[in-house]
C-alpha cells in the first residue's frame, strides 16, 4: 500500500514531529492512503488523526519510491486549525527546532526536513532506503529496543506483502 507524509511548520519554523507509539521514535505524521482516497486527502486525514492538527495542503514536496515498489507521496501542510493531541498511534505530539531534533528521531526525518527546505518548484523523485547500515548501528547501540521493534515490524511487513 502506498502511503503519506505531511510536514508542518510553524510561524517559529519549528517542525511538527509525533512520537510514535508501535516503534518509540519521533517521526513526521503519515501513514496508508485508503483505497478510494487521494495522496492530498490521507496526508490531510493522518495528519489530523496522529497529532490532532487540521490542515491544508500546500505543495507536494517529493514521491519516493522503495525497492519493494511502494511509493511514499510527502505534503508540505499548514495548519488550519485543531489542537496538539495524542492518539492511538502517538504518545507525543509537538513542535521542534529542526536544529534540535528530539532522540530517537526516524532516520529519515532529517533527510525529509532537508527535501522540505529546499523549496524546489518540480517534485523530487527518489527512491528512499529504509535503513541505511549507519541508522542500524546507532540504534542497535543507542536504542536496543527501538532497533528491535523496528526489525521486527519489517519482517512482518515483508511478510504481509507477500501474502496472496
Amino acid at each position: 500500500m502506498d502511503g503519506v507524509i505531511g510536514i508542518i511548520f510553524n510561524d517559529k519554523g519549528q517542525v511538527l514531529l509525533q512520537k510514535r507509539r508501535d516503534i518509540p521514535v519521533w517521526s513526521l505524521p503519515g501513514g496508508g492512503i485508503n483505497k478510494s482516497e487521494s495522496p492530498e486527502k490521507a496526508v490531510v486525514r493522518e495528519v489530523y488523526e496522529e497529532t490532532g492538527i487540521k490542515s491544508k495542503v500546500i505543495r507536494q514536496i517529493a514521491e519516493y519510491s522503495f525497492k519493494s515498489g511502494k511509493k511514499n507521496y510527502f505534503f508540505e501542510c499548514k495548519q488550519i486549525g485543531g489542537n496538539l493531541q495524542t492518539s492511538n498511534e502517538s504518545s507525543k505530539v509537538d513542535f521542534f527546532s529542526t536544529e534540535k531534533l528530539p532522540k530517537p528521531y526516524d532516520p529519515l526525518v532529517p533527510q525529509l526536513i532537508n527535501d522540505a527546505l529546499k523549496q524546489q518548484k518540480t517534485i523530487i523523485k527518489k527512491q528512499l532506503k529504509t535503513l541505511t547500515f549507519k541508522n542500524m548501528i546507532y540504534y542497535f547501540v543507542a536504542h536496543p529496543l527501538v532497533a528491535f521493534k523496528y526489525v521486527l515490524k519489517l519482517k512482518k511487513a515483508k511478510e504481509v506483502s507477500k501474502a496472496p
